[in-house]
């Protein structure tokens, strides 16, 4: 499900990146499964993506931002443009997919490929899910 293409006027990214459409959709899946709690990991990421600080001088660290009409990057940490095409109605417009393809050292932080953790994710991911278990009171015994 594309969320920006099924709440357009929400946005992703904008002012801040407060990515109202992903808060939307998480206040639907949570009152969807209500009482069970749902664990959204989209802050934990999205918070240390924003707080990412490149390793090395060739890295080039971006986001993904877009909106009813553009699909953006901007790099990190100041959130400089450095591309920019009209969206896509097939998903992430090719040129965006040919800025990554054109310098291997161009990624978005945490993921791979936009969607699936490299290692520094998988690791937040751990942690958050831990965080959230103990949270819950799911641990019985020693935890």
């Amino acid at each position: 499900q594309d969320i920006v293409r099924e709440l357009p006027h929400m946005g992703w990214g904008g002012d801040g990146d407060g990515q109202p459409a992903v808060e939307a959709d998480a206040q639907r899946a949570r009152a969807a499964v209500a009482p069970t709690p749902l664990l959204d990991l989209t802050p934990a990421f999205r918070g240390a993506q924003l707080r990412y600080v490149p390793q090395q001088p060739s890295e080039v660290a971006v986001l993904l931002q877009r909106d009813g009409r553009t699909q953006r990057l901007v790099q990190l940490p100041d959130r400089r443009a450095v591309a920019e095409y009209p969206n896509s109605p097939h998903g992430m417009a090719v040129g965006i997919l040919e800025y990554f393809d054109a310098d291997a050292n161009v990624h978005e932080p945490y993921f791979f490929d936009g969607g699936h953790p490299d290692a520094q994710g998988y690791a937040l991911y751990a942690q958050e899910v831990a965080k959230w278990v103990r949270e819950q009171g799911l641990l019985h015994g020693g935890g």
